[in-house]
């Protein structure tokens, strides 16, 4: 049983979820650590879940959290993707903002998902957990997993999960998960890492702004996961 690190700060250990080295230090391995048929055998046989949240609530937090925060942790996507934005979309950018990759607006971000989402790699479970790379197989991948589809990303149709948790009901549904994993007397000392950051009112201030035909057109992009995850399409 590996031995976990109590996180007492919200921004540390949200930071922590991202550092592999610390998961590694913790004993916690990534199924690409396994051999074929070890992978196989966890697939098979382990207590498999995965959390859902509402697609466009998922970019509009993407934005905020991987483009507007000014933190070390995301200064690689926001230089990388806010540069490539604001080149593409922003004639009268400054070469402070392109250099930086800040200021990307909500609107050149959503034009961003809509002219990428063709884009395609490799993907199927079995090889790509194995890291082959030479995999004829592809399907739609977006630039980060943070706003890619959770049908490419987590692999529903080809992973029979246990549990599908939501991100609305993250701390019942987390209870259950601890329960199924024996893990019910660790629940008071995990923080709460995962504050609805996107409330109703700032999901409206960023919409509202958009033409009704982008919104139909962005939630097309993640149109699998509202028919897996039983969430309502907007109107």
């Amino acid at each position: 049983m590996a031995k976990y690190k109590k996180v007492n700060d919200r921004k540390t250990g949200r930071n922590l979820i991202h550092d592999f080295k610390f998961l590694q230090e913790i004993g916690l391995r990534t199924l690409s650590n396994y051999s074929q048929n070890e992978i196989d055998f966890r697939i098979q046989n382990y207590f498999k879940f995965m959390f859902t949240r509402d697609p466009l609530e998922r970019v509009l937090s993407a934005y905020h959290s991987k483009l507007l925060d000014n933190t070390t942790q995301t200064k690689d996507i926001r230089g990388k993707i806010g540069r490539a934005i604001l080149k593409k979309y922003r004639k009268e950018a400054t070469e402070e903002q392109i250099e930086s990759g800040s200021g990307v607006e909500f609107h050149e971000f959503v034009r961003y998902i809509l002219e990428t989402k063709e884009r395609y790699k490799y993907l199927d479970i079995t090889e790509r957990l194995a890291n082959n790379k030479n995999h004829s197989r592809y399907r739609p991948k977006l630039h980060d997993s943070h706003w890619d589809t959770l049908n490419h990303l987590c692999l529903p149709c080809e992973v029979n999960y246990d549990f599908y948790g939501r991100f609305d009901t993250f701390k019942t549904d987390l209870s259950y998960v601890l329960l199924k994993l024996g893990l019910n007397g660790c629940k008071d000392e995990i923080p709460e890492l995962f504050r609805k950051r996107v409330t109703q009112n700032i999901y409206n201030k960023y919409y509202n702004k958009l033409p009704s035909e982008q919104i139909q057109s962005l939630a097309s992009v993640y149109n699998n996961d509202y028919m897996l995850f039983g969430y309502q399409m907007p109107l």
